[in-house]
Parts: C-alpha cells; structure tokens; sequence
C-alpha cells in the first residue's frame, strides 16, 4: 500500500459570470482509499459536489462572479497497486472483442497514422507482451521532457514526439498512439 499527498491549486480571472464543472476529487475504489481531504475556493463559494452514473468520477459545481478565482484540492490517499505480470502476453488483433477495437484507432490527440512508422520502426521487432509495454513507457519517460507550458490544448502525440516535450496528458497521449499504433489497446 503506498501513500499519496495531492495538491492542486487552480487559478482564474473570470470576465463574466461563469459556472465551473472541476473533475478534481480522487474515486473511491476497492484498489484507493481516501484518507483525508479538503477542497476550498478563494473567494469562498458554496460547492455542490456530485457524481457520475458510475459513481466512481466525482465533481465539484460552483458559480463564480466575475473577478479572480481559485480552487485548491488537497488529498491523502492510499493506493494498493495491483500486482504486474511481466510475463503477460499481447492479445493478436483479430482475437479482440469487438467492444474494445475502437481502442486501437487514431483520435484527435493520438494520431496513429501519423506515429505509425515512428512505432513499428522503434518498438516493432521486440516480443509482443508486457515488456514492449513497458519499453514504450520508458522510451517516452527518458526521451521527452516533463515541461511546464510547452503545450496547448491542441497539443497531440504527433507534437509531443517532435517536441519532446509536454506535461502530463502530453505523456499519456504518446504511449497510448504508439501502443495503439503497434494494435495494443489501452488495458491489454
């Protein structure tokens, strides 16, 4: 079981009145218990916190006047990691249920077109399984920069890879195209 502390803080300055929907709050799952948080708002402002139909994703709704605004989440939270198989092998793309294909096609942040040759050039002649996984995930750790402000909400795979630099989403968006471009479905 590890333990995690998170602090986020958000900052606005709000040009009219404006309702915010923030994706903050940590679920509560059989793998991750929350031990402790807060949320806080300067100004102060009422929050209606509710859920998704999964119950898992929580939200926090507030309506902010014009004038700066800030939401700060503050977490502890216990986390039971599953327990990795190295030795898990990679299911071939035409023993995928349906349902899941959708997760090997390129969207508007992986291009998988795009990194196609980039993929098979780089990761495809090793073993299918976890550790071609586990490569892609340190290649992109040890080739591209953690870097504040280098992308937008444009940004896609393709940009971080040229770049090779990006924030956190930035990171996500890389190994899933280059998985998805080698017909490794998140989750496999």
């Amino acid at each position: 079981m590890k333990t995690y502390h998170i602090d986020c803080e958000l900052d606005y300055e709000v040009d009219k009145q404006s309702l915010f929907v923030f994706n903050l709050g940590v679920a509560s799952t059989p793998g991750q218990r929350v031990i402790a948080e807060t949320v806080s708002t300067t100004p102060a402002h009422l929050l209606d916190e509710f859920r998704d139909e999964s119950g898992r994703n929580r939200f926090f709704r507030v309506d902010v006047s014009p004038g700066e605004f800030s939401i700060r989440y503050l977490a502890t939270v216990e986390v039971q990691a599953p327990d990795c198989d190295s030795a898990a092998p990679e299911t071939p793309l035409a023993k995928l249920p349906g349902e899941v294909l959708s997760y090997v096609q390129g969207s508007r942040y992986c291009e998988v077109e795009a990194l196609y040759n980039f993929a098979v050039r780089t990761f495809g002649n090793m073993p299918p399984g976890y550790q071609r996984v586990e490569s892609i995930c340190r290649w992109v750790k040890e080739n591209v920069a953690y870097q504040l402000g280098s992308s937008t909400t444009t940004y896609s795979a393709r940009d971080v890879l040229a770049n090779r630099a990006g924030v956190c989403r930035d990171f996500a968006h890389l190994v899933i195209a280059l998985c998805r471009a080698l017909n490794i479905p998140q989750g496999s």
